[in-house]
């Protein structure tokens, strides 16, 4: 009888103090703080009692570390054999996106694509509104890196073509004297405390003629440097695009043949987590396709053969080392090869899986230089090659709550249990 009167007198005092709990945990209070104040009355129900009002005071217990870092150091040589050297600078586009997603309303977002260039900005201009568009589509779906898959290399490519807008991402000529082709952009959110959210990306190109393989045979070298990189601590999410773009007229040299040498030497990532429920992302694709016995730059990249397609990703999550997220290496029938004596498409594909490991800094990458090459077939006197190369990033450390009126239902389902077991008072 006496548990009886004092479990009607504990309910009485819930029923006249629960609004007032509410009311003192303000949404500045830590949220397990809250939880605990909001539940421990319906657990002191379950007991038979409640604590002197003294004890209602909300405790305060530190937020969990998280945070989390991605990025992709994409500097990638391809060198092609030519009888003729470079005959002019060339035509490309650099595409760099950026965006912070705090969830108050003052993230930012920034988009470059290059544009008709000069000596002093290299064609880093703001995208019109159809590049923005997309742009924005794909950052979108970087931000949520957990559920990313292959299908995420064929969005980037298809959604940065030229599209029914003439000046949608539109090859622009290059800077002469051999300058890069440029876009770069950055967005930053800094609050102290935490959360701080940085993303920033840079995509630059250049086309130069080389040193020559053999006799008097010239190669042209394009060189890329790719560099997104996000950082969020706190409660933050960032995502970071860099793309290149570059179609290439090449005459080929009978003595040597027609073929395309890709260094990815300096390819590396680094992904990194600590806390539960954080991830950082990293991703680099890279790919080549060709129209035969034309010169023309202008020809449509829908009409080109894709002479090989590689698409590679990393992850982290809850403060676990990297492991590899996805990987395809393909080279479509065209013959392949590359400097550790491999040939085919399965033994270069198994090499640069294999090859691509932890480095002492931390970051995932090649230890020693690593060349892989693919012949153009149908030897052809000329062809224009489709260039392109992209890299991306992304950051979550934005960790799903529990929700209150779940803590609620629990609550309630204790003091259910103690009614129908009659646990005794206290």
């Amino acid at each position: 009888m006496r548990g009886c009167v004092r479990r009607a007198i504990s309910s009485l005092i819930i029923a006249i103090h629960w609004p007032l709990l509410i009311s003192q945990t303000s949404k500045s209070t830590p949220n397990v703080s809250r939880y605990l104040v909001l539940v421990s009355p319906l657990v002191f129900m379950a007991l038979g009692t409640l604590p002197p009002a003294a004890d209602a005071v909300p405790i305060t217990l530190a937020e969990p570390v998280v945070e989390a870092k991605s990025s992709v150091n994409g500097k990638i040589k391809k060198q092609i054999p030519t009888s003729q050297g470079l005959q002019n600078n060339g035509k490309g586009v650099s595409i760099a996106a950026a965006k912070v997603f705090h969830p108050e309303p003052n993230g930012t977002e920034q988009y470059k694509v290059s544009r008709e260039p000069t000596q002093t900005d290299n064609g880093n201009k703001a995208a019109n509104a159809a590049e923005e568009q997309k742009l924005k589509g794909l950052i979108q779906t970087l931000a949520f890196p957990k559920g990313l898959g292959l299908g995420l290399g064929d969005k980037i490519k298809k959604d940065t073509q030229p599209t029914m807008d003439p000046e949608a991402f539109k090859e622009v000529p290059k800077v002469k004297d051999g300058l890069p082709l440029l876009a770069e952009t950055e967005a930053l959110m800094n609050k102290t405390p935490p959360p701080v959210e940085k993303a920033k990306a840079s995509a630059t190109q250049v086309l130069t003629t080389g040193a020559p393989l053999t006799g008097a045979t010239f190669t042209v070298e394009e060189s890329e440097d790719l560099k997104p990189e996000t950082e969020a601590n706190g409660k933050g999410r960032a995502a970071a695009l860099a793309i290149n773009r570059d179609p290439v007229p090449i005459e080929w040299s009978p003595a040597v043949g027609s073929f395309v040498i890709v260094d990815l030497s300096n390819l590396s990532f680094t992904v990194a987590t600590t806390g539960n429920g954080t991830t950082a992302f990293a991703l680099f694709g890279s790919d080549v396709s060709f129209i035969s016995n034309t010169l023309n730059i202008d020809s449509p990249e829908d009409a080109a053969t894709p002479l090989y397609n590689f698409l590679i990703s990393y992850i982290s999550t809850d403060g676990a080392s990297p492991v590899l997220n996805f990987f395809d290496f393909e080279v479509f029938g065209n013959q392949v090869f590359d400097n550790r004596g491999n040939v085919g498409e399965a033994a270069v594909r198994s090499a640069i899986s294999t090859e691509l490991k932890p480095l002492d800094d931390g970051s995932i990458g090649f230890q020693d230089s690593y060349l892989l090459g693919v012949i153009v077939p149908g030897n052809p006197s000329a062809s224009v090659l489709f260039l392109r190369d992209f890299a991306a990033t992304a950051v979550d450390t934005i960790v799903p709550e529990t929700p209150a009126f779940h803590l609620l239902v629990i609550g309630l389902i204790i003091l259910a249990a103690s009614n129908r077991n009659k646990l005794p008072s206290i």
